[in-house]
């Protein structure tokens, strides 16, 4: 008998951000993150490339609707050039995130407790 199908993994919620002008997002994004602008115009300066001559920072201008899909992961910057919001969607975990997590969780359940009272020292 076949096994039955893995469970879909639910996507995680988007985190919205509301950026006044000139103001700045410095975050850590993962491969694979979706960025939305649902309102206003906004900057963003992908993490640095490595290339034959160095170092490249690519910049994307993104107005309201634009969509941005990360395909490396790094820090990056989203600028508002004035009043903006912005919708950041991480990507699931994949499996091996998955179970090192249950893995990690499991773990926790199983330490010991720690102690609350004083220690008492044996003298001789």
């Amino acid at each position: 008998m076949p096994a039955p199908p893995a469970p879909i993994p639910t996507p995680i919620s988007p985190i919205r951000y509301a950026l006044g002008p000139g103001q700045a997002l410095r975050r850590h994004a993962a491969r694979g993150t979706v960025i939305h602008v649902a309102e206003g115009h906004v900057e963003v300066v992908l993490p640095p490339q490595w290339a034959a001559i160095g170092t490249l920072g690519l910049c994307h201008r993104l107005s309201p609707g634009g969509v941005l899909v990360l395909g490396e992961r790094g820090w990056l910057t989203v600028s508002a050039t004035g009043a903006a919001e912005v919708m950041w969607q991480e990507p699931a975990p994949g499996r091996w995130q998955r179970r090192w997590r249950g893995l990690a969780g499991w773990l926790r359940r199983r330490a010991l407790p720690a102690t609350t009272g004083p220690v008492k020292a044996e003298t001789r």
